[in-house]
């Protein structure tokens, strides 16, 4: 079995696992039967180290044994764990903070103050992504003037028209994952493009030219602000409708710990809907790079280069990818090129969803495939 197909059944496990684990916490009401009387933290804390316990299989497959048994990896076990335990310790102290500041804020004004205050957490949370991504993964900072990069990112004028000389400042992370490819962090208007260093150092000159000229593209074109929206939406709605199922609360932990469960099944539903919306924003700026004067042969060759670095897997069956994958395969992205209907999505829609759905525990963020055991992939999902 491949390397990406792997992967593929990891996560499938590891997802079923914890939607099965909260479908029976919520059939049975665990939530009020153990928890009642146990004080917030206490109740809390015990409720992700659960979490954590059930992903642990999945989190030792999926950053440890797969990446070695695939030549992916050598990572020595007790480098694996360490970075294992900063990541899930340093999670578990952002979801943890996040719970405590939907119970004050319900119990201060009521369950309209608490839907606004995950509002306002996954706003903080989008604001601070590229901090969070670096203490998570444990990702140091490289200085860009070191790594050959200006500080205000530009592109050449021969594939740059006005939409993207609009200055955005760069960020390069360096990391041990050669799934790693950064992306776009922060609130609209105040992006910054986050690059992997080792892509500086070992992507050819013009591929990673081309590449920074998608993620301009994202911007220009508005498919990441459109993203960001429909995740927002996505995890809000989801959020007012769990307050509302039964034995939901913000009132007391047990409450919050319930409708934590039962936000967590409209975060699975959002992993089978959501990919449908980012697929479209990955070939927007595929067709970007082609309007800004990169050839198709480039294109196609730097798609390849990206893949490789990644799951490796640049054919897919038309289901498997539909279902599973928020990212078109290299074969698919690469036939789209010819297409004249222009492509118009959200970008990187369902796995900011996940990112941002830590406001509310985020059970599911670190289960599925792509970054199951990878802590420098659980804040900056793997992308395009």
């Amino acid at each position: 079995m491949t390397y990406a197909r792997s992967r593929l059944w990891l996560g499938i496990s590891g997802v079923g696992l914890q939607v099965v684990a909260a479908s029976a916490a919520l059939w049975f009401a665990l939530p009020h039967r153990l928890l009642r009387g146990v004080p917030a933290p206490v109740a809390i804390a015990a409720t992700l180290a659960c979490s954590v316990g059930l992903s642990l299989p999945s989190d030792v497959l999926g950053g440890y044994f797969l990446p070695r048994q695939h030549s992916r990896s050598q990572l020595r076990f007790a480098s694996f764990l360490a970075g294992w335990l900063r990541g899930v310790l340093l999670q578990a102290l952002v979801v943890g903070v996040c719970a405590g500041a939907l119970l004050i804020a319900a119990r201060w004004a009521g369950v309209w103050a608490g839907v606004a205050c995950f509002a306002g957490l996954m706003l903080l949370l989008l604001a601070v992504q590229a901090a969070v991504a670096q203490m998570v993964g444990g990702l140091s900072p490289v200085k860009t003037a070191a790594a050959g990069v200006e500080e205000e990112d530009g592109t050449p004028d021969s594939v740059c028209d006005a939409a993207v000389r609009r200055p955005v400042g760069t960020m390069v992370l360096r990391s041990t994952d050669p799934g790693f490819v950064g992306g776009v962090a922060g609130l609209p208007g105040r992006e910054r493009m986050v690059l992997p260093s080792v892509w500086l150092q070992e992507l050819p000159p013009e591929v990673l030219s081309t590449e920074r000229v998608r993620r301009h593209g994202v911007l220009a074109t508005g498919a990441r602000t459109r993203g960001l929206a429909v995740a927002l939406a996505w995890n809000l709605l989801g959020f007012l409708l769990a307050c509302h199922l039964p034995g939901a609360s913000l009132a007391d932990a047990p409450g919050l710990i319930q409708t934590g469960l039962w936000f967590t099944l409209w975060s699975f539903l959002g992993l089978l809907l959501l990919p449908s919306v980012n697929r479209p924003g990955v070939l927007e700026a595929d067709r970007f790079a082609l309007t800004q004067g990169i050839s198709s042969a480039m294109l196609a060759r730097t798609i390849t280069c990206l893949d490789r670095l990644q799951d490796d897997e640049p054919a897919r069956g038309r289901w498997v990818e539909r279902i599973f994958h928020p990212i078109p395969s290299v074969e698919s992205r690469v036939a789209a090129f010819s297409r004249k209907r222009s492509p118009y999505g959200g970008w990187q829609s369902a796995r900011m969803a996940l990112y941002l759905s830590w406001g509310c525990f985020g059970f599911l963020s670190r289960a599925v495939h792509c970054n199951a055991g990878r802590p420098e992939l659980w804040v900056l999902f793997p992308g395009d």
